[in-house]
Protein backbone atom coordinates (compact mmCIF):
# COMPACT_ATOMS: atom_id res chain seq x y z
CA UNK A 1 0.00 0.00 0.00
CA UNK A 2 2.96 2.33 0.90
CA UNK A 3 4.70 1.31 -2.53
CA UNK A 4 1.23 2.63 -4.08
CA UNK A 5 0.94 5.78 -2.73
CA UNK A 6 4.77 6.68 -2.89
CA UNK A 7 4.35 5.85 -6.76
CA UNK A 8 0.94 7.58 -7.09
CA UNK A 9 2.77 10.74 -5.50
CA UNK A 10 5.76 10.36 -7.28
CA UNK A 11 3.12 10.08 -10.90
CA UNK A 12 1.93 12.92 -9.74
CA UNK A 13 4.70 15.66 -9.19
CA UNK A 14 6.32 14.28 -12.50
CA UNK A 15 2.76 15.36 -14.23
CA UNK A 16 2.32 17.91 -12.17
CA UNK A 17 5.12 19.65 -13.33
CA UNK A 18 4.25 19.47 -17.05
CA UNK A 19 1.60 21.49 -16.90
CA UNK A 20 3.62 24.47 -15.62
CA UNK A 21 6.03 24.45 -17.98
CA UNK A 22 3.71 24.34 -20.98
CA UNK A 23 2.24 27.05 -19.67
CA UNK A 24 5.05 28.97 -19.19
CA UNK A 25 5.85 28.36 -22.55
CA UNK A 26 2.70 29.89 -23.47
CA UNK A 27 2.77 32.82 -21.71
CA UNK A 28 5.89 33.57 -23.23
CA UNK A 29 4.15 32.72 -26.59
CA UNK A 30 1.35 34.92 -25.84
CA UNK A 31 3.45 37.62 -24.66
CA UNK A 32 5.65 37.95 -27.83
CA UNK A 33 2.95 37.16 -30.45
CA UNK A 34 1.15 40.56 -30.45
CA UNK A 35 4.67 41.99 -31.15
CA UNK A 36 4.24 40.83 -34.98
CA UNK A 37 2.30 43.47 -36.14
CA UNK A 38 4.60 46.42 -34.28
CA UNK A 39 7.39 44.42 -35.91
CA UNK A 40 5.61 44.22 -39.66
CA UNK A 41 4.87 47.95 -39.41
CA UNK A 42 8.30 48.92 -37.97
CA UNK A 43 10.23 46.97 -40.50
CA UNK A 44 7.48 48.81 -43.19
CA UNK A 45 8.58 52.62 -42.02
CA UNK A 46 12.32 51.70 -42.09
CA UNK A 47 11.90 50.09 -45.58
CA UNK A 48 10.27 53.36 -46.54
CA UNK A 49 12.83 55.09 -45.04
CA UNK A 50 15.78 52.81 -46.52
CA UNK A 51 14.01 53.96 -49.80
CA UNK A 52 14.54 57.80 -49.58
CA UNK A 53 18.26 57.22 -48.72
CA UNK A 54 21.29 57.01 -50.81
CA UNK A 55 22.04 52.99 -51.48
CA UNK A 56 25.89 53.85 -50.74
CA UNK A 57 25.02 55.83 -47.39
CA UNK A 58 26.08 53.69 -43.76
CA UNK A 59 22.59 55.09 -43.05
CA UNK A 60 20.91 52.81 -45.79
CA UNK A 61 23.22 49.78 -44.83
CA UNK A 62 22.25 50.40 -41.17
CA UNK A 63 18.30 50.02 -42.33
CA UNK A 64 19.37 47.34 -44.39
CA UNK A 65 20.77 45.28 -41.74
CA UNK A 66 18.10 46.22 -38.89
CA UNK A 67 15.50 45.05 -41.48
CA UNK A 68 16.96 42.02 -42.21
CA UNK A 69 17.29 41.33 -37.99
CA UNK A 70 13.54 42.28 -38.01
CA UNK A 71 12.74 39.63 -41.04
CA UNK A 72 14.86 37.11 -38.90
CA UNK A 73 12.94 37.44 -35.85
CA UNK A 74 9.61 37.29 -37.38
CA UNK A 75 10.62 34.04 -39.19
CA UNK A 76 12.05 32.64 -36.02
CA UNK A 77 8.66 33.09 -34.60
CA UNK A 78 6.70 31.69 -37.27
CA UNK A 79 9.26 28.79 -37.24
CA UNK A 80 8.91 28.17 -33.89
CA UNK A 81 4.82 28.08 -34.07
CA UNK A 82 4.99 25.57 -37.15
CA UNK A 83 7.06 23.78 -35.06
CA UNK A 84 5.70 23.52 -31.51
CA UNK A 85 4.06 20.12 -30.71
CA UNK A 86 2.11 20.50 -27.45
CA UNK A 87 1.42 16.75 -26.94
CA UNK A 88 4.27 14.51 -26.45
CA UNK A 89 2.07 11.50 -25.67
CA UNK A 90 3.41 7.77 -25.03
CA UNK A 91 7.10 9.56 -25.04
CA UNK A 92 8.98 8.56 -21.63
CA UNK A 93 8.97 11.41 -19.29
CA UNK A 94 13.04 12.56 -19.37
CA UNK A 95 11.92 13.04 -23.12
CA UNK A 96 8.75 15.14 -22.72
CA UNK A 97 10.67 17.13 -19.91
CA UNK A 98 13.70 17.97 -22.24
CA UNK A 99 11.29 18.45 -25.02
CA UNK A 100 9.71 21.27 -23.44
CA UNK A 101 12.71 22.61 -21.29
CA UNK A 102 14.29 22.78 -24.59
CA UNK A 103 10.75 24.77 -26.18
CA UNK A 104 10.94 27.34 -23.20
CA UNK A 105 14.18 28.14 -24.18
CA UNK A 106 13.67 28.16 -27.72
CA UNK A 107 10.77 31.07 -27.15
CA UNK A 108 12.51 32.69 -24.90
CA UNK A 109 15.09 33.35 -27.52
CA UNK A 110 12.83 34.36 -29.59
CA UNK A 111 11.40 37.02 -27.39
CA UNK A 112 14.40 38.29 -27.01
CA UNK A 113 15.23 38.40 -30.68
CA UNK A 114 11.48 40.47 -31.45
CA UNK A 115 11.69 42.45 -27.98
CA UNK A 116 15.45 43.51 -29.38
CA UNK A 117 14.36 44.16 -33.28
CA UNK A 118 11.74 46.34 -32.01
CA UNK A 119 13.21 48.23 -29.61
CA UNK A 120 16.55 48.98 -32.20
CA UNK A 121 13.95 49.71 -34.78
CA UNK A 122 11.68 51.97 -33.19
CA UNK A 123 14.99 53.78 -32.30
CA UNK A 124 16.27 54.27 -35.56
CA UNK A 125 12.92 55.91 -36.67
CA UNK A 126 13.18 58.14 -34.08
CA UNK A 127 13.98 62.09 -35.19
Amino acid sequence: MRKAFVLLLFTGLIWGCEAPIKDQIMDVHDEVMPLMDPLYQTRKQLQDKADSLDPTSAAYGQHGELIRKIEVAEAEMMNWMRNYEPNFEGQTDSVTTYYYEAQKAAIEEVASQMNAALEEGKSMLEP
